[in-house]
């Protein structure tokens, strides 16, 4: 999402380009290492997260979010015999990079659910709960729930604690992608996502509009 730059993000990418720091380890690169483990408490404290258990990391995009919270929810939910049966469920304004990610990792495009949306385009909650009881009465694995926090396509936000509730009853991995909207949390708007803090999940929050470089997602 092309987007002005701030001053300061201007100057941050100037004093980065000087120090060029290497940032793949926190025994070789411990400034960099507390200096994102400091932000990342920063947002997660923005969600209502408690900060003793909070823990993440900034990877470069919103699609390596999607492949690294695909992977984490693939290697916790299912055995690696289960991983042909694993399903995976998105709406159909769901960021193409979840199906590309769900590829990557070996498994097949058909095991991707592609739930409905209503007419505001939110994913719909009744007919995801069909298909997965679907999908477990015929022998799958249903592993991932993908909600979106303000889609590319329209900014729609799905009912994030309903899938919360869902995602919990069957067990399944909730990630909320939040590259498009879940900015919101730093405006006056952040109440638009009050349903996050009480959910327990893999947040993906890229910063495009945070009027930052592009090169620094």
């Amino acid at each position: 999402m092309p987007n002005d730059m701030s001053p300061y993000s201007i100057f941050g990418e100037f004093i980065n380009s000087i120090h060029n720091p290497y940032g793949g380890g926190c025994s070789i690169s411990g400034g960099t290492a507390t200096l994102e483990n400091e932000t990342i408490g920063w947002m997660g404290s923005l969600i209502g997260y408690d900060g003793e258990k909070l823990g993440g990391q900034f990877v470069s995009g919103g699609s390596m979010v999607n492949l690294t919270a695909s992977i984490v929810a693939r290697d916790d939910k299912l055995k690696p015999e289960e991983f042909i049966k694993g399903t995976v469920y998105v709406s159909d304004q769901t960021h193409s990079s979840v199906t590309k990610a769900v590829h990557l990792m070996g498994l097949p495009k058909k095991n991707v659910r592609i739930v409905p949306t209503i007419e505001d385009f939110k994913m719909d909650i009744n007919k995801l709960e069909e298909i997965i009881k679907d999908d477990i009465l015929n022998d799958f694995k249903p592993f991932l729930l993908v909600g979106s926090s303000g889609t590319t396509n329209i900014g729609s936000v799905d009912p994030l604690g309903k899938l919360g509730e869902i995602a919990e009853k069957y067990k399944i991995w909730y990630h909320v992608d939040g590259a498009y909207g879940a900015s919101v949390l730093l405006s006056s708007h952040k109440d638009m996502l009050r349903e996050l803090k009480n959910q327990t999940l893999l947040v993906g929050m890229d910063t495009n509009g945070f009027f930052k470089p592009m090169d620094v997602e």
